[in-house]
């Protein structure tokens, strides 16, 4: 009110200028809420969401996070073209979501280089040494059921071991044999952000040396197994069960089968480990001691090799072989 006690008359411009402006943010309110671009993004973001709750389970389904990095992919790409429209509005909506596309790789596999960069010491090669340990396996009830699942297979636990480093657990691995066929399963939990990831691996010796080994896992590998080893990946496959079954096929095309010699888990466990590591560092592709305290454990070719199959992994799995 003015000073006289008297309403302030209000102007007709002023009003029509305020309902325009309100007409306005309705329509625009309206072609964003039905525009195709918005609502894939609303979509991806729920998409996202979804996929991060339901996969915190004792066993995350690896096809199901595949998925989810897609969406999150997708995300980024739609959000990053609709903010490029406000500041490119001649380019086509494709071109500036390729831009998204391209920009979403360049920083995913930057990072991706930097954390091998960093995990790259001369240490790394004593966090890879596992030590006894008398219990490795998560209490979870699924992993608990699991366990009995394996075990009913005709499988018996040989030992447990695990990899630590500056206190923490890196590596949680249970030691399982089987008599027929000789097959040892090793299933390892490993930690990955707040959840923890379950890789194993089976593996069989036939009769002419070879050794059979399917390895069902997540985390990226890029360097060589030794020559004598007929080894496959199968990382959208998540089950332990699963993989035996895999392997299993595999193995009816070996013939006859052997039992591997094992005495503990630690000792077959860390000479898997050596040998794998002795037949990399005659490729050039992990370095030897006496290189490691400046340049780390592995060589600039093996970090290449682990960023490009870290990158596979991740986003094209069915390349892993």
């Amino acid at each position: 009110m003015c000073e006289n006690g008297q309403i302030p008359k209000i102007s007709g411009v002023f009003l029509w200028n305020t309902s325009r402006s309100i007409s306005y943010k309705a329509c625009r309110m309206r072609e964003i809420s039905t525009d195709p671009a918005f609502i894939a993004l609303v979509f991806l973001f729920a998409a996202c969401l979804a996929i991060s709750a339901f996969n915190r389970r004792a066993i995350p389904l690896a096809w199901l996070s595949l998925v989810g990095r897609w969406a999150r992919c997708g995300l980024f790409c739609v959000a990053a073209a609709l903010v490029l429209a406000n500041f490119l509005p001649e380019h086509p909506f494709p071109i500036l979501l390729a831009c998204g596309l391209a920009v979403f790789f360049l920083l995913e596999t930057l990072l991706y280089w930097m954390r091998i960069s960093v995990f790259n010491s001369d240490e790394y090669s004593e966090c890879r040494r596992f030590r006894e340990c008398e219990n490795a396996w998560r209490p979870e009830p699924e992993l608990i059921r699991l366990k009995g699942e394996i075990q009913s297979r005709g499988f018996r636990r040989v030992g447990s071991a695990k990899c630590s480093y500056g206190g923490e657990d890196l590596v949680l691995a249970t030691l399982f044999e089987s008599e027929s066929p000789g097959t040892l399963l090793t299933v390892a939990f490993v930690p990955y952000g707040d959840i923890w990831r379950c890789c194993c691996s089976a593996e069989s010796a036939a009769q002419d040396g070879t050794v059979v080994y399917t390895e069902a896992s997540q985390a990226p590998f890029g360097l060589e197994y030794p020559k004598k080893y007929s080894a496959r990946r199968l990382p959208l496959v998540s089950s332990p069960l699963k993989l035996l079954d895999a392997h299993a096929e595999r193995l009816a095309q070996f013939g006859a089968i052997a039992t591997p010699e094992v005495s503990t888990a630690t000792e077959f466990l860390n000479a898997r480990n050596l040998e794998i590591e002795r037949c990399n560092r005659l490729a050039g592709l992990i370095n030897p001691p006496s290189d490691m305290e400046f340049d780390g454990y592995l060589s600039a070719n093996g970090k290449f090799l682990v960023w490009i199959d870290t990158i596979k992994i991740n986003f094209f799995p069915f390349l892993v072989r």
